[in-house]
């Protein structure tokens, strides 16, 4: 599965990653321009993943939809990592967006990243 999101945080570790005993955990960042986040979709789309969004707010959503040549959907759900799995992250960055954003302010950007995750060895 693809899952676009709006963040990445430590706490969507599995729990027992972040024991003192658990495996060590590889997490990969690539950085990816806007196109290439496009490609990526489409990409997984065609090799049969699905491309799932678990984007929290609804500005952003309104957001990246363009962004991405597609609908993103609001989804406020609770991601965890899984190796299986590869999480495109939309990171917003700049000043406080405004309710009801349907665009980016002025100095505001989006940086994408793919990031995966594997158990070390």
């Amino acid at each position: 599965m693809l899952y676009i999101c709006n963040a990445f945080s430590l706490g969507m570790l599995p729990e027992w990653r972040l024991a003192r005993s658990s495996p060590a955990t590889h997490i990969g960042i690539q950085p990816v321009s806007a196109e290439q986040a496009m490609a990526y979709i489409h990409e997984a789309e065609a090799d049969g993943h699905v491309v799932f969004s678990a984007v929290g707010h609804a500005d952003t959503a309104r957001i990246f939809s363009p962004l991405l040549g597609r609908d993103v959907t609001v989804n406020r759900v609770s991601v965890v990592l899984s190796a299986s799995d590869r999480y495109l992250i939309g990171q917003y960055i700049g000043p406080r967006l405004p309710d009801g954003a349907t665009e980016l302010p002025p100095g505001a950007r989006i940086a994408w990243l793919v990031v995966s995750v594997e158990e070390a060895q």
